[in-house]
């Protein structure tokens, strides 16, 4: 991609169009303002804001009166905009993609303007691909084993992914992938397991249980419990303790 950039007919000093003294005569409608919203849009990573940018910009063009070489012209500076924003980030796609990109845009006056628009759509798609930070390689069994050691902790999504160093959002979605449950619902009946291994063989008051296992709150506990049990932790205890006599 950088030897494009060295070598590339449509550098901005060889093409007067992308001259910011030029603006108003190059025959199609983007401002230095939408211009810079592009360029950041791309940076940040905002896909939606992006993508609905780009949208009026190419609307507000093809019901316009300008000529097909303005259009043409149009298309290039919204190419570069996406160079330029990958070439800000130090960031490449993959060669064979940015090879068919390339092709594209040096046969660009061969082309329609709506396939132009779904090109510089594809495009932008694409810089935004290779801009986005990789997932790091997340260890589950770990991470699992963290759950099922401190699960008596005041412990969340958003804790364990800072503690992790992913977002709370991956995080969700692999453990409802490798569980087959979410977060919190695997976190109760963790914690509910537990407080059934106490009611049945030890005498702890359940307010003593409730705390150990990690609940705050008494009736939270007892909701919770009975959710997943059908009855109350007292009921529980008195029926194991009868099972037992």
């Amino acid at each position: 991609m950088k030897a494009l950039w060295r070598v590339s007919p449509f550098d901005t000093k060889r093409i007067s169009i992308y001259n910011e003294n030029n603006q108003d005569e190059s025959g199609y409608l983007l401002s230095k303002t939408d211009e810079n919203k592009l360029f950041n849009l791309l940076l940040s990573n905002k896909q939606e804001d992006l993508q609905q940018l780009l949208k009026t910009i190419i609307t507000a063009n093809m019901n316009s009166a300008m000529t097909d070489m303005s259009s043409r012209q149009l298309y290039m500076h919204l190419y570069l905009i996406g160079t330029q924003a990958l070439k800000q980030l130090d960031k490449t796609m993959d060669e064979s993609i940015f090879k068919n990109y390339s092709e594209f845009v040096m046969s660009i006056s061969t082309h329609s303007i709506g396939d132009m628009a779904d090109f510089i759509v594809s495009f932008y798609d694409s810089v935004l691909e290779a801009c986005t930070p990789s997932q790091p390689v997340f260890n589950f069994k770990l991470f699992k084993q963290y759950i099922d050691e401190y699960y008596y902790e005041d412990i969340s999504l958003d804790m364990l992914a800072d503690k992790y160093n992913t977002s709370p959002k991956y995080m969700s979605k692999l453990l409802k992938k490798e569980l087959g449950m979410t977060f919190q619902k695997y976190l109760q009946e963790l914690r509910i397991a537990k407080a059934k291994e106490m009611l049945q063989h030890t005498t702890k008051p359940i307010q003593k249980i409730l705390e150990e296992i990690g609940f705050n709150n008494r009736n939270s506990f007892i909701r919770t419990f009975r959710n997943l049990e059908g009855i109350s932790p007292t009921e529980y205890r008195i029926q194991r303790q009868v099972r037992k006599e």
